[in-house]
C-alpha cells in the first residue's frame, strides 16, 4: 500500500514537471518570436 501511494505521488510529480516545463517553454518561444517580429518591423519602417 505504501509503495503504490509512492508510485502515484511520482507520477504527479512528475506530470507536474513536465507542465511546467513544457509552460515555461512556451513563454519562452512565444517572447522570442514577439521580440523578433517587433525587431523586423521596426528595422522596416
Amino acid at each position: 500500500m505504501k509503495d503504490n501511494s509512492l508510485i502515484e505521488f511520482l507520477k504527479i510529480e512528475s506530470f507536474l514537471e513536465n507542465y511546467a516545463r513544457f509552460f515555461f517553454f512556451q513563454r519562452v518561444n512565444s517572447s522570442l518570436s514577439e521580440r523578433r517580429h517587433n525587431s523586423l518591423t521596426g528595422s522596416r519602417f
